[in-house]
């Protein structure tokens, strides 16, 4: 879902927002910024667009995206006004994190050329996080992803998983060295090649899904997943143990993304097939 927040035109003469269309499709209000003061700019006619796309899809990021027609800004008017769009778009919606990203367009049509416009220092995006409420360019991002503090200390993850007979329904337990709170999401497909998921916590170093399904001989192929990205059923003592973006879990089943927005993240990923005669 993509949502038009605001085009505004960026005066050299007085900083301030003119709301000319406001588009929400969401059930809540949008306390958007109506006004924005600061020093002048030689900056004269500024152009921009916003839009904001609500991720659906589990453990996707929300995107801001900010679109600058005829006359380019500066890094530092771009990163201004990046960083209050993105600070809407996180009242809308504070549970995910928030991509957010600065285009350029010399003529206001849907073809035309677009060019990416670099922040004070290099960065192409901003990054909510909502784990601890700030925005951060992608290379404070990335530096926070992979620095281990003083009192943090890495996890090998280790997982083990089984197929339960209950009352002739199978479920899937297990246990993991994760620490409790912490969201995983489960996901098995069954002798007869149906597919089931389950959204669930770690506790006390255990996790078992609801019953999916009659119990059957044959291959079950079971996942244990997790993203970089906080879940809405994480506890904050949780996703503090296990670093924010996953940093301080280690071993063959994690996976350190290496290129794009997301880099120096990690995601957990465990597979196993298990037989049942």
């Amino acid at each position: 879902m993509i949502e038009r927040l605001f085009h505004a035109r960026w005066s050299q003469s007085a900083w301030f927002w003119s709301i000319l269309s406001i588009i929400c499709i969401v059930q809540l209000a949008c306390p958007l910024p109506t006004k924005g003061e600061s020093e002048n700019i030689a900056l004269e006619g500024t152009e921009f667009i916003t839009y904001f796309r609500r991720a659906n899809e589990p453990g996707s990021p929300s995107s801001v995206t900010v679109i600058f027609y005829r006359q380019k800004p500066t890094p530092e008017l771009a990163e201004k006004i990046l960083r209050s769009s993105l600070a809407s778009a996180a009242l809308i919606n504070d549970l995910r994190e928030i991509l957010a990203n600065a285009w350029y367009k010399k003529f206001a049509r849907v073809d035309a050329d677009e060019e990416a416009i670099l922040l004070l220092d290099g960065s192409r995006s901003l990054i909510y996080s909502p784990a601890d409420k700030k925005v951060l360019t992608f290379k404070e991002y990335s530096k926070a992803k992979t620095t281990v503090h003083p009192g943090e200390q890495m996890i090998e993850v280790a997982i083990a998983v089984r197929v339960e007979n209950l009352n002739g329904k199978a479920a899937i337990s297990g246990e993991a060295n994760l620490p409790d709170g912490l969201g995983i999401r489960v996901s098995v497909v069954d002798p007869l090649k149906k597919n089931y998921e389950e959204l669930l916590n770690v506790s006390n170093g255990k996790f078992r899904t609801k019953p999916f399904a009659g119990y059957a001989s044959g291959t079950y192929s079971i996942r244990v997943f997790r993203s970089f990205l906080q879940l809405k059923i994480d506890s904050q003592d949780a996703v503090k143990q296990a670093g924010e973006g996953n940093k301080l879990l280690s071993g063959k089943y994690v996976e350190t993304i290496k290129n794009g927005s997301f880099a120096g993240n990690r995601m957990l990923d465990y597979r196993a097939n298990v037989e049942v005669p």
